[in-house]
Parts: structure tokens; sequence; C-alpha cells
């Protein structure tokens, strides 16, 4: 087992933003040198890095349910154990008495037409404790198991009947370090959900919370025609609601016609641009009439129709790289 000691918590702690492509080129090189040495810090980038990759098979849906629930709050901590019953104090010279709506079982159990007075059935009140309502409540609140669910897939259980935590041996440092890593791997998502603004090319900030301002996003997308010999390669831009298009296409039959075009996930296809061949790398520059995050695929045509190349969209990487 991996000993649960780094000597530099503060680059462990950047793990997350180290990972999401967040820091800068010298943070990140710091990083990368501690994690040669740093077994522990080894072991949690691995651990985080199975999130980053289950993060490319969210769908929207996944994604906004993630924001919701670890956007703006941390995931729930298991509460304090409430503080065990206390006897009720009572006034001085005088023995504790069980107040008239105790459900304590032995005052329950007193005689309705009992004329001593009250001083003589302290004995009976006192074979119970009294519990405060304030203990009462706590202890029916207290969960049975920790109430903080981990983040991604959930982790097999102890099969002999109890936790890992419930002393101070090692158990307790592996259930810490569990609690970390989860925290750790929310904290990634809503990094790589919020702060990057990007998640398979999409624009999230842009798109969810209708922010336009200085939002930019960039998607590209590039293929290769082993048939034809044509190659394409398109940069998507989107700044706000604009989304421009930069497209590079080389292969085309000298003094050919041919259509350049996008598809969106509705397969709907515009033309953007007719293109006279060179034999060269032409480009085409363009607004883009489809949002960033619809587009499928780009296209080029020759005039009778066929497919010379086409660039699909992706969205299993980042990148946007055909498949």
């Amino acid at each position: 087992m991996v000993d649960d000691v780094c000597a530099e918590p503060q680059l462990r702690a950047a793990l997350g933003l180290y990972l999401a492509g967040a820091l800068p080129d010298d943070e990140s090189r710091a990083v990368e040198l501690h994690l040669s040495s740093c077994a522990q810090c080894l072991a949690d980038a691995e651990a985080l890095g199975e999130a980053v990759a289950m993060l490319g098979l969210l769908t929207e849906t996944d994604r906004r349910e993630l924001i919701e629930e670890f956007g703006v709050r941390a995931p729930a901590e298991a509460p304090e154990p409430a503080p065990g019953p206390e006897p009720a104090p009572g006034p001085p010279g005088t023995s504790p008495a069980a107040p008239a709506a105790s459900a304590a079982p032995a005052a329950s159990a007193a005689p309705a037409a009992s004329a001593a007075p009250a001083a003589s059935a302290a004995p009976a009140a006192s074979a119970a404790p009294v519990v405060s309502a304030a203990s009462e409540v706590a202890a029916a609140a207290r969960p049975t198991t920790p109430s903080t669910r981990p983040f991604g897939t959930a982790r097999a259980g102890r099969t002999d009947g109890t936790r890992p935590g419930g002393g101070t041996g090692p158990g307790r440092a592996r259930g810490s370090r569990r609690s970390r890593l989860t925290l750790a791997a929310a904290g990634l998502a809503v990094v790589l959900l919020l702060t990057t603004g990007i998640a398979l090319g999409r624009p999230l900030v842009a798109g969810w919370f209708g922010g336009g301002g200085d939002t930019s996003v960039t998607l590209v997308t590039d293929a290769a025609d082993q048939t034809t010999g044509a190659t394409l390669t398109v940069t998507l831009s989107q700044e706000g609601d604009a989304v421009s298009m930069k497209a590079t296409v080389d292969g085309l039959r000298p003094g050919a016609l041919y259509r350049f075009s996008v598809t969106d996930l509705d397969e709907t296809t515009w033309e953007l641009a007719t293109i006279t061949g060179t034999g060269s790398a032409q480009d085409v520059e363009r607004t883009s009439p489809v949002p960033l995050d619809r587009v499928d695929r780009f296209s080029v045509t020759a005039e009778d129709g066929a497919l010379v190349v086409v660039a699909v969209v992706d969205r299993a990487a980042p990148s946007g790289s055909p498949s």
C-alpha cells in the first residue's frame, strides 16, 4: 500500500488543475517533476485520470447534473456523531424527575391515581436516563452509512461487517484518502466543466448559462481521403455567439468545381463556399451558421455530387479529430 504522505502538499493539491491543463507551463513542469519522485501523488493522479477519461463519456444531461450537484457546493460529509445522552439537571436539593412529556418507560408506568409527592416518584423515573429532545433528534438524523457518494463508479464494500476508519489504525488512513480522492475528483469535474468551459468541443459556459462576453472555444477536425487524395482541416472558433470557421483543403483537381458544406447533428446541410481546385492547399474562411456544439461534419463534394473528403467531428475526443 502506498504511504499516505506527501512532502509537498501544495503540489498534490494542484493535481486536478494539472490534469485539466489549467496550469501555467512552469507550474505544470513542477508538478511533473514532483510526480516522478512521489509515489502517493502518482497514484492519486492515476485515479483522477480515470475521472478525466469518464468525462469523455458524459452526455449533456450528465454534465448538467454534475454542475447542479458539484458546481456550487462540495459533496456532503458524514455528520459528526451526536453526543451521548446526559441526565437533565434538576433544581438544587431535589432529585431528578422525568418531565411530563418524557417517553421513558419507567415514567409512563407510574400509577395515575398515586397521591405521593413528586419527590417520591423520583426513584422510578431515575431508572432510565432522561434524554434531551435535541439529542433524540440528532440520534434519529444520524445516518448508518457515510453520506458522501463517490464520484464515478462505486467502490466495493467490505464483507466482514465493519467499515474502515473505525479506529486509529490503517483503516482510518485509507478512509481519509478515499474521502480526499472523492473531493478532488468532484473538484476536477468542476474545473473541466466550468473553469475551462470546454468538454468535447462544446461551449458549456456560454451555452448553458447564457454567457457571451469573452468566452472563447476552439474545435479542430481534420481528415484525409485515401481514394481521392484530398485532405481537409477545419478550425472553428466561438467567441460569445459568433462562430468563425477556417478550412484548409488540399489535393483538389485543378480547374474543377467543388462545394464545401457543413452538416449539423440533425442532418441539415449548409453550403458554405464554392471552390475551384488548384492542386495545392486552399483556405476558406466563413462565419458558420451552425453553433459549435451542433456541428457534426464538414465535407467537400465534386460538381456531380460525389464525395471528395469528409471531416467528422469526434465527440469522444476534445480535439475533435475524425473517427
